[in-house]
């Protein structure tokens, strides 16, 4: 039975060829793209995810275009390819908690949280939905019409992954719009200069962010509904939703950061950051960070600090700036004397 299982069989419609050809171009171009804007902005880590992001598409639409293709073992390449396609979107999810931790980072004074923590907070449970994907994913594909409790379990680990990155997305939306509401306050206080304040176009990038985070949950959205709806429905017997969902929305969100790389807006060394004046300088100490000066049992109890993302003591506020003018004005003191 299992060698004359089709492609039909487990999607119930037929993939076009063509298309996942398109795709697998198209995200491998897109990862080859990021691969190259990686090493020409002088390494940097936070964009890292950008590239396995596309790579991981660009193998799922590969095993797809040969499924379509009839070549190789339906189900093994019916399993690669359902992995690697939902196992991007986590992938995708980090990079944006990695930009958002070094936008964060630059610009010290209007971010909500520590740079570190905002990593720290966001990346464990993407990390735990992505274990999800995976493991949900190929409990799907190797169930058998018999095996309804394997099935069932690998549903279910679908959905949740696909809901914790919903509700992991929503309270990242609202982190960084408060990161920008903070900015437009702080950017108020800068002295007016030349370029009014640093001219790099970080906002860019925050906006950025903000579509990433549309095209996720829309992307989220999809897969939760498909996992909900009947047997029958469209989005389960017919391919233009996975194409328009899926394969499109995440193209486009890898190629909008492609256009608008944050490695090539924000500063390559990550010790730059944007003191209370608007003007770049580097802090050689800590990267322009904060400091978790919480107690100790604090840090214990609430290891990944979420009361950091809605209270921020201004007391535990590390200001590079503040302390590069103590430093100078003790030192004038002592010349003084």
């Amino acid at each position: 039975m299992s060698s004359e299982l089709t492609a039909e069989d487990l999607y119930h419609y037929s993939p076009n060829k063509g298309v996942a050809i398109f795709f697998t171009a198209a995200y491998a171009f897109s990862a080859a793209l990021h691969e190259l804007q990686y090493r020409t902005s002088k390494p940097q880590k936070f964009t890292i995810p950008l590239t396995l992001g596309a790579i991981f598409s660009a193998i799922g639409f590969l095993q797809r275009s040969l499924l379509a293709s009839d070549k190789g073992n339906v189900k093994s390449l019916y399993t690669i390819s359902t992995m690697f396609i939902l196992g991007a979107g986590p992938t995708y999810a980090g990079a944006d908690y990695f930009i958002c931790g070094r936008l964060f980072s630059f610009v010290p004074s209007a971010a909500p949280m520590s740079p570190i923590r905002v990593v720290r907070t966001f990346i464990v449970f993407d990390v735990l939905a992505e274990v999800c994907v995976w493991a949900g994913a190929g409990l799907l594909a190797g169930a058998d019409t018999d095996t309804a409790a394997r099935f069932k379990v690998g549903l279910n680990l679908v959905r949740v992954a696909m809901i914790i990155q919903v509700t992991l997305f929503a309270l990242f939306v609202a982190v960084l719009t408060l990161f920008h509401v903070r900015v437009r306050e702080v950017r108020a206080k800068w002295s007016v200069t030349s370029d009014g304040g640093t001219g790099r176009r970080f906002m860019t990038v925050v906006y950025s962010l903000y579509t990433s985070s549309v095209f996720i949950i829309i992307r989220s959205a999809y897969h939760i509904a498909e996992t909900f709806v009947p047997e029958g429905h469209s989005f389960r017997t017919a391919e233009h939703p996975f194409l328009i969902c899926e394969a499109l929305v995440m193209l486009l969100n890898t190629a909008m950061f492609n256009i608008f790389y944050p490695g090539h807006i924000l500063p390559i060394d990550s010790r730059v950051y944007v003191g209370r004046d608007g003007q770049e300088r580097a802090n050689e100490a800590i990267e322009g960070a904060f400091n978790d000066s919480r107690p100790l049992l604090q840090k214990i109890l609430d290891p990944l600090d979420f009361k950091g993302l809605f209270v921020r003591d201004k007391r535990k506020l590390y200001d590079p700036q503040e302390e590069l003018e103590m430093y100078t004005n003790s030192t004038q003191g002592l010349v003084r004397r």
